[in-house]
């Protein structure tokens, strides 16, 4: 049954469409971090946002952390534009602007993390990726930092993975998709300041073409136009690379090619939900975690696992996740543009606050760097890994 409130209304399953009815809600709690209210949302941004949070969904007990409204239009008199439609600006307020349709966001950075953040987008507004931004920093004011990671239980052994893109964070979680685990989560992971809890933030896994290799029985749930698609850019790509470079490579034909590849090789995948690749119940997707690995490609043939100071790991998780948050610094940099007056403290301090909760958080625990090629074989990676994650989990002294 869907979570969805209204406002100040009593609504039974007799409500016709004459009933004038007041605000629509829609209420994801992120594991009891963070509370986020969606107001008057749309049917197609509300099914953006439930593909990614669908499962945390019920209704809210406390008041939001985070409040998305949506409305027809924003008023804005008087508007000044920051680059070419990019941002903008009235006397008062500061509004992001959509690339496609130029629809509005309006957001006050000073809100973020010191009371509850209102932002209101006009309808047609593509708001999961500023919304799961806003998760990740105002979950710092509740002593969590937000990994780009992957995370599992493994025999009874949490086991968080974090790295750079194409590091290996999925394909080690895919590397024991077979083996029994128990899934937490992919591309997002909350971690507690005492290293005691993490959480996952469910959504689709993207299962890219030579994954299938590794896991047949999800190959066979591919469309056959999709197994079509990978073989003939595959095919594609294996001629561009032995056409001529030089003078002849500059001919149009070929100059189209290698043009067109980029785009087609990035539509190499499928995505897949959770319940699809592991056998295991998803169950609470939350976890102690006992092991943290830092995951990373190198030009080797080879497959090494070392163990590694935790705090040089947390130092490196630390500048991943600021990477992934620079195009939400450089809103606020416009905000500031806008507005140089006005002080974000709460933005301010950011990343000072993550590298100390991550410091905190895996102090004393173990932590290994494991090292590989890429594309990198599932099987092999997890038989590497295996023996750090069955030896007995041990506490270090901080």
């Amino acid at each position: 049954m869907s979570n969805i409130s209204w406002a100040n209304e009593e609504v039974s399953e007799r409500l016709t469409p004459s009933v004038q009815k007041s605000e629509i809600h829609i209420d994801y709690d992120i594991h009891g971090v963070v509370a986020v209210r969606l107001v008057d949302c749309p049917p197609v941004e509300a099914a953006a946002i439930a593909k990614k949070y669908g499962s945390l969904q019920r209704p809210l007990s406390r008041t939001p952390d985070i409040i998305v409204r949506f409305v027809k239009e924003l008023a804005a008199p008087g508007l000044t534009h920051l680059g070419l439609r990019q941002y903008a600006y009235t006397e008062t307020d500061f509004f992001l602007i959509a690339e496609k349709n130029a629809a509005k966001t309006k957001i006050d950075f000073e809100q973020i993390g010191s009371r509850t953040c209102e932002i209101v987008c006009e309808s047609g507004t593509p708001i999961v990726a500023l919304l799961t931004t806003l998760i990740n920093v105002t979950a710092l004011k509740k002593n969590y930092v937000s990994l780009h990671a992957s995370a599992f239980s493994y025999r009874g052994v949490g086991v968080l993975v974090a790295g750079w893109k194409k590091g290996g964070k999925t394909e080690s979680l895919l590397a024991f998709a077979a083996k029994g685990v128990r899934y937490i989560g992919d591309e997002w992971i909350l971690l507690s300041v005492d290293g005691s809890k993490m959480h996952g933030i469910p959504g689709v896994i993207p299962v890219w073409d030579w994954h299938f290799k590794y896991l047949p029985q999800l190959r066979r749930r591919v469309a056959v136009r999709n197994r079509l698609l990978f073989g003939t850019v595959r095919g594609l790509d294996k001629l561009q690379r032995a056409l001529p470079k030089g003078k002849l490579g500059n001919l149009l034909p070929i100059r189209f090619l290698r043009d067109a590849l980029p785009p087609l090789k990035k539509r190499l995948n499928v995505a897949f939900d959770a319940e699809a690749i592991f056998s295991s119940p998803l169950g609470s997707l939350s976890a102690r975690p006992d092991k943290f690995i830092l995951a990373m490609s190198h030009f080797d043939h080879d497959i090494r696992v070392e163990p590694a100071d935790p705090m040089h790991v947390a130092g490196c998780m630390s500048s991943s996740v600021q990477f992934e948050q620079l195009a939400f610094f450089k809103h606020y940099l416009a905000f500031k543009f806008a507005f140089p007056d006005r002080q974000a403290d709460f933005m301010e301090t950011i990343a000072e606050r993550q590298q100390e909760i991550l410091r905190r958080a895996l102090s004393g625990k173990e932590a290994f760097l494991v090292s590989h090629p890429y594309p990198v074989s599932l099987s092999e990676l997890s038989s590497h890994m295996v023996p750090v994650l069955t030896a007995p989990v041990h506490q270090r002294v901080a």
